[in-house]
């Protein structure tokens, strides 16, 4: 079979192609298609979708994604439906998994429920031999009367059963695939999370489950990445010590001249400082770290596990050992003026390198979302991406989001890239960002901000 796999379109169109990273879960996707033809088009980057369709005449073409790309998903679906009649379509990824019912649509033939390579594989082996799909677990099946489920698909003992990505499928979009001015390419370790935090959908997507590879086959994966430097995009990559200390090991031994990013729990790093220096030791140089509040209370709420002395432990570790970081800060609707004005207090005082404030959001598929549903003040799915408030906000909307792009004005403004501009020239570190990194983050926040003030009037 001809199998077409696409990523849709971001759902910021004026930011999608600046930040496209590497599209994994179709990757994973393609390596259980092994005796098929495949091709993969990466929408981010290539509107070319009528072109690929007319010249390649799939026989599926499959596709998915987040909460937010969910209208961008169905307008590719319909598209293939309008271009290419016949051919089957399939969507799948976190949002399916969650609410599949928001696929149950004409122009979908089958939603994939779950970790999608073993239900994949079946799937276009019974379309292949003509089986009925009703055969095939971990499917839902769209029908005017409601969707029909399969049988539920057992998860794997781990991940070294699954495939290898296919990356060579993505070969002509490699060094398009940037992160803070560096071309990155994404690795998955492990799947799932032993937490349970309200705001996260991966406790109903892995059933609580923590899934995770091998150090030699994630070795073997990484030799195999032409870039230096690479994401491992886990749910939470220090879970476990002893695994990260296995992995560390193989890294080691193997000579592997990489610089990794990863993202990590602040109560983790709190607890395990050696493991942090470790991994300083083979290339660990930026940490995104879910600090989510400096409240307390908000912590708690929010089932997070972890303190605010915690995030403020883990912050001095990172620089202790020159780790850079990425600092992950919630806000939430119900902020005042004086919650604004003290987290902003708390990011300089703590020299928190790369700030990222976003908007509280209940995504579907979280127990946040199951509390707070009746309160959504906007259906749209696409701005379920924690840069728009989908809840009422007590301060009046405009002067919310005036103060939430306040934020990023005092985090990324001129005087920041003007401290960057003076430690390049005395080639002094300084604790500050290489002048590259700042710049392409400063630009990002910029097309960011101008694109709300537009959406909201506020230009």
């Amino acid at each position: 079979m001809r199998v077409l796999l696409v990523r849709p379109p971001h759902h910021n169109p004026r930011l999608g192609g600046f930040m496209a990273m590497e599209p994994l879960s179709l990757e994973s996707v393609a390596g259980a298609a092994a005796g098929h033809e495949v091709r993969l088009l990466d929408m981010q980057l290539d509107r070319g979708l009528d072109r690929e369709l007319d010249r390649f005449r799939p026989d599926l073409v499959g596709t998915g994604g987040c909460t937010a790309d969910v209208p961008g998903t169905r307008r590719v679906l319909a598209r293939v439906k309008q271009r290419a009649p016949t051919a089957f379509t399939v969507v799948g990824g976190q949002h399916a998994s969650v609410a599949p019912g928001d696929f149950n649509r004409p122009d979908v033939d089958a939603i994939v429920v779950g970790i999608g390579e073993p239900t994949f594989a079946e799937l276009l082996r019974a379309l292949e031999r003509r089986e009925p799909l009703q055969d095939v677990a971990g499917l839902a099946l769209p029908d005017p009367g409601g969707l029909r489920r399969t049988a539920e698909r057992p998860l794997p003992p781990d991940l070294d059963g699954l495939p290898t990505p296919r990356r060579d499928l993505t070969r002509r979009y490699r060094w398009r695939y940037r992160a803070f001015g560096q071309a990155v390419g994404l690795l998955n370790t492990a799947r799932g999370c032993p937490f349970r935090c309200r705001f996260c959908s991966i406790i109903r997507l892995m059933g609580g489950r923590y899934l995770v590879k091998r150090a030699d086959r994630v070795v073997a994966e990484l030799s195999q990445m032409p870039q230096r430097y690479i994401r491992l995009a886990d749910g939470n990559t220090f879970a476990t010590r002893r695994r990260m200390r296995e992995l560390h090991d193989a890294i080691r031994a193997a000579g592997l001249n990489k610089r990794f990013m990863v993202d990590v729990r602040a109560d983790t790093v709190a607890r395990r400082p050696d493991l942090i220096a470790r991994w300083r030791e083979i290339g660990l140089y930026l940490a995104a770290v879910g600090l989510e509040s400096i409240r307390p209370e908000q912590l708690r709420r929010l089932n997070k596990g972890g303190t605010v002395d915690d995030n403020v432990e883990a912050l001095r570790i990172l620089r202790d050992n020159e780790i850079r970081v990425l600092g992950q800060l919630m806000i939430d609707p119900e902020f005042t003026e004086d919650d604004f004005e003290r987290l902003l207090d708390f990011v300089q005082e703590q020299r928190i390198q790369l700030p990222s404030f976003l908007i509280m959001t209940p995504f579907p598929g979280t127990p946040l979302h199951d509390e707070m549903r009746d309160r959504l003040c906007s259906g749209d799915l696409s701005r379920f991406d924690c840069f728009h408030a989908v809840l009422p906000t007590r301060l009046p909307l405009e002067q919310f989001y005036r103060r939430f792009l306040g934020l990023y004005d005092a985090s990324y403004g001129t005087e920041r890239l003007a401290r960057a501009v003076r430690a390049r020239l005395s080639r002094r570190g300084d604790g500050e960002l290489p002048l590259l990194s700042l710049a392409a983050a400063r630009l990002f926040l910029v097309l960011n901000r101008r694109n709300l003030l537009r959406e909201y009037g506020l230009a």
